[in-house]
């Protein structure tokens, strides 16, 4: 993506919010508008392409998968999506089999930890103790 394309899409997703929220959550309250208006004020285009070269870098790099196996090896993971995005997960089956617990948010898509915030915390607190 350019800058100009990043540029436009922060531009179209800042005239409506809600309508980005919409994305990840099903229905969000009309108050979450000043909280998205908020986290789309402080996300330049640079930032965005930044983070999307480094997500396709880390993936799709040959090592990937290994170095993913030895964290798995090393500690407890502990794997927690939202009910609507689970379905997204592209989480390999040794992955899920290895995994210390897995955890799904009831209602919550991507952003679960402003959905579902209580059921998010109980979640954490679950793998911690």
């Amino acid at each position: 993506m350019s800058p100009a394309e990043a540029d436009a899409m922060l531009d179209t997703l800042r005239a409506d919010p809600l309508a980005w929220l919409r994305g990840a959550i099903a229905d969000p309250a009309p108050e979450l508008a000043a909280t998205a208006t908020r986290w789309l004020a402080h996300q330049p285009a640079s930032t965005l392409r930044a983070m999307g070269r480094s997500v396709v870098a880390t993936t799709g790099d040959a090592g990937y998968l290994n170095a993913l196996a030895q964290v798995f090896e090393r500690h407890p993971v502990y794997l927690t999506a939202g009910e609507r995005s689970r379905d997204g997960w592209h989480v390999p089956d040794w992955a899920l089999a290895r995994s210390a617990g897995i955890e799904i948010i009831g209602g919550g898509g991507h952003l679960m930890t402003t959905e579902q915030p209580d059921a998010f915390r109980a979640s954490i607190e679950r793998c911690l103790t």
